[in-house]
């Protein structure tokens, strides 16, 4: 009888626990990497549904717009006459969708890629290829570039929005930087 009573209250303790523990997880993203441009792709329709997000039906769903090509950023860099010559620059590029407002902000995705800054003189140039796959839920959706150039001293960054690019396509970005 004894054991019961414990077994009986362990079991108690661990049910009112639980919703707890979920409660604190945060919002769970359901969706799958894809190896060969290593972007992650959120799920919808009926597999979002499975996730536990039930916000919608998988048939009022709008099908996602996928996006895969590659992005070639440019980083001209202008540097200061006093900036060090022997110091490396590394030019690191991210690229991140921007939902519409009325959007699911968990669509967003993102790429990285870094390139180190070839030097000149008082010039400098990085090219930086971002293979993506981006997963949005409208064509007029746009692309946050963060650029971002780390040196030992310190680091320098800009943002800069395009337009979705075109599936399959090769698009050509030129950014200028000083530091």
């Amino acid at each position: 009888m004894r054991r019961r009573g414990k077994y009986f209250i362990g079991c108690l303790l661990l049910a009112s626990l639980s919703p707890l523990v979920e409660s604190r997880a945060g919002d769970r993203v359901f969706g799958y990497l894809d190896p060969s441009s290593n972007s992650f792709t959120p799920a919808t329709g009926s597999a979002a549904l499975m996730s536990g997000k039930r916000t919608a039906s998988p048939v009022a769903a709008a099908p996602p717009i996928v996006r895969r090509g590659k992005l070639i950023v440019t980083v001209n860099i202008q540097f200061a006459p006093d900036f060090p010559t022997n110091l490396r620059v590394t030019a690191v590029v991210v690229a991140t969708t921007t939902p519409a407002p009325t959007a699911d902000p968990s669509t967003a995705t993102s790429t990285i890629a870094l390139a180190n800054v070839a030097r000149s003189g008082s010039v400098g140039v990085a090219e930086v290829e971002l293979p993506y796959a981006f997963t949005t839920t409208a064509a007029t959706d746009k692309v946050l570039l963060s650029t971002l150039l780390f040196h030992p001293d310190g680091e320098v960054d800009l943002d800069q929005s395009i337009s979705l690019p075109a599936d399959g396509a090769t698009t050509r970005v030129t950014v200028s930087h000083r530091i």
